[in-house]
């Protein structure tokens, strides 16, 4: 790769598979149908620190240049806590229970969050297409979630996707990776998909 971490190569029209290994990092793989040049955004992320922490990666295409990582958690007994770009931690008697690495502005990502779980709580991640110049599902957006070493699910945006300003990603609920649910109490916070705080 160059000094981005960039690289390129040519390829005859197929499928192909493509696999990236580094110590320290969980290895990744995906497989592409090649019919015209493609770019693809690879985030390699290194295993959690427990099996109660899970990580959320989104990746996308160049437009919209802007989407957002929302994760809404409770531990089902302190208030819900939102994690996003304009309130980056979360804590609980002191410690960081959640954390958006950095917002990415200029596409491709990656964004990550990382979470811890309880199993008395209710967590649900969203994605806003924040600058909003193109639909949210002709992005190519891509959520890898993954818990200690291991990959637990990958998402990717339906092309047919109606609301192009929210993707409702998945849920966890009791512990289990579910269907994204709005949770009670948390609708004020998810309004402000909407409403919220401009960048500088």
């Amino acid at each position: 790769t160059d000094g981005d971490g960039k690289f390129s190569i040519e390829l005859d029209e197929g499928s192909y598979t493509v696999r990236v290994n580094e110590e320290g990092y969980i290895p990744y793989e995906e497989t592409v149908d090649l019919a015209s040049d493609t770019s693809l955004s690879i985030a390699l992320v290194p295993p959690t620190s427990s099996s109660d922490e899970y990580r959320a990666v989104l990746t996308w295409g160049e437009r919209p240049r802007d989407e957002d990582s929302h994760f809404i958690g409770t531990d089902g007994v302190s208030s819900p806590y939102h994690v996003y770009y304009s309130d980056k931690s979360a804590y609980k008697d002191g410690e960081e229970v959640a954390w958006l690495d950095v917002d990415d502005t200029t596409s491709y990502g990656p964004e990550t969050i990382t979470f811890d779980v309880s199993l008395n709580g209710t967590y649900s991640y969203y994605v806003h297409n924040y600058s909003g110049e193109a639909d949210l599902s002709s992005s190519g957006a891509e959520v890898r979630l993954y818990r200690g070493d291991q990959l637990v699910k990958i998402y990717e945006i339906p092309t047919d996707w109606a609301d192009q300003e929210v993707w409702q990603v998945f849920s966890i609920v009791s512990g289990e990776v579910v269907d994204y649910v709005d949770q009670p109490g948390t609708l004020a916070l998810t309004s402000g998909r909407m409403a919220a705080p401009p960048k500088e």
